[in-house]
C-alpha cells in the first residue's frame, strides 16, 4: 500500500523531521514534510495528504480536527505525556518512539482507512 501514499509530516524538530522523511521514503511513501502549521493546514485543505503525522505542538489538535473533517487519518506524536491522558483522539505515539512502532501504526491506519482513501 505505500506506493503512492502521501504522508504529511508536521514536526518542529528538524532532526526528527529529516529522520522521519528518510525512514518513510525508504518504505516507499511520498513524504510531505513541514515545520509550519499553516503549510500543513494548506496541504490538508487541498487534499494533498492521504495520512498525516502531526506533532501536537501548538497547533496539533486544530490540525487533527482539520484532517478529521477531510477524512484524512492521523497519527499524533508528542513529547508531552499529558496528551496521553486525553482519551478518544486516535493513534498517538509518545516521543521518543522506535520507528518500528510508527511503521506498525501506519500499517494499521492504512488497513483501517484504505476503503475511505479511494478518491
Amino acid at each position: 500500500m505505500p506506493d503512492g501514499t502521501r504522508i504529511l509530516v508536521l514536526d518542529d524538530e528538524h532532526e526528527l523531521l529529516d529522520a522521519l522523511m528518510l525512514f518513510l521514503e525508504g518504505r516507499g511513501f511520498q513524504v510531505l514534510p513541514t515545520t509550519d502549521a499553516a503549510a500543513a493546514s494548506e496541504m490538508i485543505a487541498g487534499g494533498h495528504a492521504d495520512l498525516a503525522i502531526i506533532d501536537i505542538g501548538e497547533h496539533g489538535l486544530r490540525l487533527l480536527r482539520e484532517a478529521t473533517t477531510r477524512n484524512i487519518p492521523s497519527i499524533l506524536i508528542s513529547g508531552r505525556p499529558v496528551i496521553f491522558e486525553i482519551g478518544g483522539i486516535g493513534d498517538v505515539l509518545q516521543k521518543p518512539f522506535p520507528f518500528s512502532a510508527l511503521a506498525e501504526r501506519i500499517d494499521a491506519v492504512l488497513r483501517r482507512y484504505s476503503p475511505m482513501m479511494i478518491r
